[in-house]
């Protein structure tokens, strides 16, 4: 079968696809424009809903990422508070490799009273994802020297 480009245009026209897709597609259908058409609306059919599966799946991944990491970040600023409440903390340190990245002091005293409220339980929070991505090590430091690693 001879394919014009009359038959190249009619197909491109109704369905927006590449010239070469168009001319293979027109030449699998021995020149049938309306074969052509619909086979290739089939195929893009087939490649958004193999696009919207995919997509699917990666945002499910990302979700039960977030859900893991928020569950964990539950935990351990749990136990973080519990052993806030028993008191003689001095401070927590969340470390990498023997490297300190956050070092946060928990008894600031009362001029910093207000302004820790309000940052140090968003930074345990941020330090507490920080660990968990990085598998950094979160201890408690107490006023009497001894350290105390917090596992979720």
């Amino acid at each position: 079968m001879n394919i014009t480009i009359e038959m190249i245009e009619q197909v491109l026209d109704a369905t927006g696809a590449d010239y070469y897709v168009v001319k293979q597609t027109l030449a699998e259908c021995d020149g049938n424009v309306e074969e052509a058409i619909k086979a290739i609306k089939e195929k893009g059919a087939m490649k958004e809903e193999d696009v919207s599966k995919e997509n699917a799946s990666k945002e499910q991944d990302i979700s039960d990422i977030v859900d893991e990491t928020c569950e964990y970040a539950d935990r351990v600023v749990g136990r973080l508070k519990e052993r806030i409440k028993e008191g003689n903390v001095d401070r927590i340190r969340i470390s990498r490799e023997g490297k300190t990245l956050l070092d946060i002091p928990v008894n600031i005293g009362v001029l910093g009273g207000l302004v820790g409220l309000m940052t140090v339980p968003w930074a345990v929070i941020v330090g507490v994802i920080m660990a968990y991505g990085m598998n950094c090590k979160i201890e408690v430091i107490s006023s009497d020297g001894k350290n105390e690693d917090i596992e979720a």
